[in-house]
């Protein structure tokens, strides 16, 4: 078990806590299921809050069975069954595992185990590949993209990254001083702001031009992602206090929620913006806490790492801080923005207490725990 997006376990309730194990291991008997017993292996607690974000919100119905566990031989744990959103997610699940050992490979970061791993996801690999053409395609384009993203965050300059976020923060904090409540502080725009957004903007067509001669991906997906990220990401002045790596994974996250949109989920309309926007800003948030995790591994190793040129675990927590914060701030304002949830209060307590104390953990260097 891994993964960031968890429950904060002491402020849980036991219903549901059995029923976010239901979805656990009913997210796991689809990967055996559809894709075989080495998969699992793949299963996140990331990867467990999007079928379940996925299942709440779509009106198909699951039922509960009792199963048996391959951890715990013997014993039989109930599990959701029938269910379009764990099947989607089974294939996604693969489908990143596999992109990950790819990406290893290339990096040449742990090869021997990346390479191995490779091969015995090969055939899970193809399956998925065959059932979701162009969720494959997709994330296969986007993570080409990666490399570029990456030498702009290492060229980039910290002065004036750092300088950025301290002029947001300071706003915010006189902004909550003066009992205002509007977000859209104006800030004296920064060279820092200026060659992020020439440059967020060059990654974006460099990816629309890459996927109009991609046939796996039709014209109305590609016209609606981009809609997206023009009308709200290119003219947020904020975006910048995120490093380009993780935009372009949020950009990833927020084309497979699109594209479980076209998985017969039949999540309802009028909510598709709200939940985009949702899983974009907790896709930033996990990419950022991955690299305050991985940050003093990667800095003795000479790893990518979107913070690699600061000194200190400090200096990335004090950066990293307030992008953060802002992220666990939008995911709950897009929350809000959606119909009552039949899990409303298991949700809640992932995306407020659950990102709070486990950012908190991360920063702390503290050891993770199991759910």
């Amino acid at each position: 078990m891994f993964g960031y997006v968890k429950p904060y376990k002491p402020e849980l309730k036991m219903l549901d806590y059995s029923i976010y194990r239901a979805a656990y291991c009913g997210l796991c008997h689809a990967i055996e299921s559809d894709y075989g017993q080495l998969p699992r292996s793949g299963l996140s607690y990331d990867l467990c809050f999007l079928a379940l974000l996925l299942e709440d919100r779509s009106q198909a119905d699951s039922e509960l069975e009792l199963g048996r566990c391959w951890k715990r031989i013997g014993k039989k744990n109930p599990h959701l069954v029938g269910s379009r959103s764990m099947a989607f997610v089974a294939t996604l699940s693969v489908l990143l595992s596999s992109a990950k050992f790819q990406d290893n490979l290339s990096d040449g970061d742990k090869r021997i185990a990346s390479g191995f791993g490779k091969l015995l996801f090969s055939r899970a690999c193809k399956r998925a590949r065959r059932r979701a053409p162009g969720l494959s395609k997709w994330i296969e384009l986007v993570l080409a993209h990666e490399a570029q993203a990456a030498v702009y965050d290492m060229n980039r300059e910290m002065a004036d990254y750092q300088s950025y976020a301290l002029a947001v923060f300071n706003s915010r904090v006189d902004a909550f001083s003066e009992g205002e409540t509007r977000t859209d502080i104006v800030l004296k725009p920064l060279d820092d702001e200026r060659a992020y957004a020439r440059r967020f903007a060059d990654l974006l067509d460099r990816l629309e031009f890459d996927l109009a001669a991609c046939p796996e991906i039709d014209e109305a997906f590609r016209q609606r992602i981009f809609r997206l990220w023009r009308s709200h990401l290119l003219p947020d002045r904020e975006a910048c206090l995120y490093p380009m790596v993780a935009q372009l994974f949020s950009f990833l996250m927020s084309g497979v929620i699109l594209f479980s949109f076209e998985a017969e989920l039949e999540i309802p309309r009028q909510e598709e913006n709200a939940l985009l926007l949702m899983v974009l800003e907790l896709a930033r948030w996990i990419y950022l806490i991955d690299a305050i995790d991985d940050y003093e591994e990667d800095h003795k190793l000479g790893r990518q790492n979107p913070f690699a040129a600061l000194e200190t675990q400090a200096d990335v927590n004090n950066l990293a801080l307030i992008p953060c914060l802002r992220s666990e701030a939008k995911v709950f304002e897009y929350f809000d923005l959606l119909s009552p949830w039949e899990h409303s209060a298991l949700i809640a307590n992932i995306i407020s207490d659950g990102l709070l104390h486990e950012r908190l953990r991360v920063m702390n260097r503290q050891e993770a725990t199991k759910i």
